[in-house]
């Protein structure tokens, strides 16, 4: 993997056959769990709360529409959607509470681009950290469809 980055603005190049595709598979889960967090954070509502919560159960009926997940590949992703939320919910989300602890006290006074560049890179680092834990299982899957699951994907 390569990083680039110019100002505060980074790009990840991921080179290798085949993992940016994946990759970009993925990437929008990788943002509704980000989204989601930030929501639970930011709200505390019950709704909310509850549809992190279910965010495994919703995500994998997500990929199922996307690709037709077989019987021999659902309980595999299952649980690796649920391994992921654990991880998300311990490591992640304690995070995301210093983060926006740190926003509230930058808030009330004049912002300077250092520090919106400094946020804007935490923000990016769970980001990324995220990417990172979703590849492998990315992977897996990728390599465990078959044809007619990649035709169904192509549609």
């Amino acid at each position: 993997m390569m990083t680039t980055s110019s100002g505060c603005a980074s790009r990840v190049l991921i080179d290798g056959l085949g993992v940016s595709v994946v990759m970009k598979s993925f990437l929008p889960f990788a943002r509704i769990i980000s989204l989601c967090a930030a929501s639970l954070a930011l709200g505390g509502c019950s709704a909310i709360k509850l549809g992190y919560a279910q965010l495994p159960e919703l995500t994998w009926w997500w990929i199922d529409a996307y690709i037709d997940v077989s019987d021999v590949q659902s309980p595999r992703l299952r649980h690796e959607l649920q391994s992921l939320m654990t991880w998300h919910r311990a490591e992640e989300l304690p995070r995301y509470v210093r983060l926006l602890q740190k926003m509230q006290t930058l808030a009330p006074g004049t912002l300077t681009a250092e520090q919106t560049c400094a946020v804007f890179d935490e923000v990016r680092q769970h980001y990324l950290a995220l990417a990172a834990r979703t590849q492998a299982p990315a992977l897996w899957l990728a390599q465990s469809l078959d044809t007619a699951q990649v035709a169904h994907m192509a549609r």
